[in-house]
């Protein structure tokens, strides 16, 4: 898959809208590379906790995915 492909993929997943929605409440914008990341995992390629540690450090946000409940990860 292109990496247009997994953005399209994200995007219309109306799970990722509602994440990307609330971390832009959170001030945190969500970059392509994100989208590229959230379309790997909604496709099976990647999982959660792999998802969310390449997004918190592509943030600068510190720390290791399997320290921090996933469940407090995602709000």
């Amino acid at each position: 898959m292109t990496n247009a492909e997994y953005i399209e993929i994200a995007r219309n997943d109306s799970t990722w809208r509602e994440i990307a929605a609330s971390f832009a409440i959170e001030g945190m914008q969500m970059t392509e590379d994100n989208e590229i990341v959230a379309g790997k995992m909604i496709a099976g390629e990647i999982g959660l906790a792999e998802a969310i540690q390449i997004i918190r450090t592509n943030a600068g946000v510190p720390g290791h995915a399997g320290h921090v409940d996933l469940v407090e990860s995602l709000h």
